[in-house]
């Protein structure tokens, strides 16, 4: 069962937490009721952009947004940036989550301040983007217990491995080849992304540098062993990032 579009947002359990060494790290902010509230992460990945989930931006007002970027305290980030324009997957679908990702154009670059992005995967890294089994680094402020809303304060860090949805408890008819799942046991615990994380990235060091391989989108509650969390496939939107945000070709890039 997919969870409802309000309780998708998705949440670390049972992860550490890291230095400040996450520069790429973004969070998006919702403006109700005369302040603003801690809506989703998102990943900075070069220019003015800023990736993330669809579901949340979904329906809302773009102008009643902000994104904020540096440091690992929630509540201490050092810069706010306006957006410019949002632009959500024509594919997404709202229902069942299918093709979770948007991009973000903000008003400021952030690489001009001093932050480094996650880089994009390019055509050859088919292989290493999708093996089953392959670890992910997974980081997010949201809560670290199943069943509780939410976020928390400072940045936190969780490793998860890839599986193959054979493995898992899961419909087959919801699970598309733009979708990862994964999780991870650790210590006899569950580590798992949940509320609060949804838009965040998963990535991995490939080379010596960091790539985005998923986003945070859905699950079907937390820390469920045969339940792992579910991640937009980076891979498979590659070159439409790349158009839509006006990067160079792989082969330049």
């Amino acid at each position: 069962m997919i969870l409802p579009l309000m309780n998708i947002v998705k949440r670390i359990v049972g992860g550490g937490f890291p230095e400040n060494e996450y520069p790429f790290m973004a969070t998006i902010w919702l403006f109700e009721n005369g302040k603003y509230y801690f809506k989703c992460g998102g990943s900075y990945i070069g220019k003015n952009i800023i990736l993330t989930a669809a579901h949340c931006l979904y329906g809302r007002d773009i102008r009643r947004f902000e994104i904020r970027m540096g440091g690992n305290n929630i509540f201490k980030q050092r810069h706010t940036f306006k957006i410019k324009k949002v632009v959500i997957n024509k594919e997404f679908n709202s229902s069942n989550l299918q093709n979770d990702i948007a991009i973000i154009l903000i008003d400021k670059e952030p690489c001009k301040l001093g932050y480094k992005s996650l880089l994009i995967p390019c055509n050859h890294m088919a292989d290493e983007c999708n093996k089953m089994g392959a670890p992910l680094n997974v980081i997010g402020f949201g809560t670290v217990a199943p069943n509780v809303g939410g976020h928390i304060e400072n940045l936190k860090k969780i490793n998860v491995q890839t599986i193959p949805l054979e493995k898992t408890g899961y419909n087959h008819k919801l699970i598309t080849k733009n979708m990862l799942l994964a999780n991870n046991i650790v210590g006899g615990k569950i580590c798992d992304a949940c509320t609060g994380d949804s838009g965040g990235p998963a990535f991995r060091k490939i080379n010596g540098k960091n790539y985005i391989i998923g986003i945070v989108s859905w699950g079907s509650g937390c820390s469920k062993k045969k339940l792992p969390g579910v991640y937009t496939n980076v891979f498979g939107y590659h070159e439409w990032i790349r158009r839509i945000g006006g990067f160079p070709p792989c082969a330049n890039h």
